[in-house]
């Protein structure tokens, strides 16, 4: 048997010792399918209130948690939930009908509880003016499953520009 030098023994112990310590943590098993059918048929439910309800109650898909936030057009226009709800209740009263339609989506599930969504979109507001807002453009929402319901705990939304040439 071969005599082991001081450098060997002190090389082998390292290598015991990161083994010891190497992170035995199981790897989160979840279904994706699963999951990306889920966020999809929440936001097709949220349109479809949209379409039949306007925006009175929508809130009700948005998360009551402190780390809520929307972006619009890469500004963080609504920096908690409350501020959205209130933008909501003033926009509101001069909204006459709401369509909106799902053009493409894509879902994307993160973790059990976490699932990205990117959905385009072509949307017509009707203001009781008779006024009509029409938005071509996408949304990305992070949802997370909270007490069994998937919320938006964020999201972006955007409408289409010209780009300057």
């Amino acid at each position: 048997m071969k005599n082991l030098t001081y450098s060997n023994t002190i090389l082998v112990l390292s290598l015991l010792l990161g083994m010891g310590c190497a992170e035995n943590t199981p790897k989160e098993v979840f279904d994706s399918e699963q999951i990306e059918s889920e966020v999809e048929g929440v936001f097709k439910a949220y349109v479809n209130h949209v379409n039949l309800k306007g925006l009175e109650a929508v809130d009700t898909f948005f998360i009551d948690d402190e780390r809520f936030y929307w972006v619009e057009d890469g500004v963080i226009q609504y920096p908690d939930k409350a501020s959205l709800v209130s933008g909501l209740k003033e926009f509101m009263p001069q909204v006459d009908s709401v369509q909106m339609e799902i053009i493409d989506t894509e879902a994307n599930a993160i973790s059990g509880r976490h699932a990205s969504f990117f959905v385009r979109f072509k949307e017509d507001i009707i203001l009781k003016s008779g006024y009509k807002i029409s938005l071509d453009g996408a949304i990305t929402i992070l949802f997370e499953k909270n007490n069994g319901s998937w919320k938006f705990l964020n999201g972006h939304s955007s409408i289409k520009k010209p780009r300057g040439g």
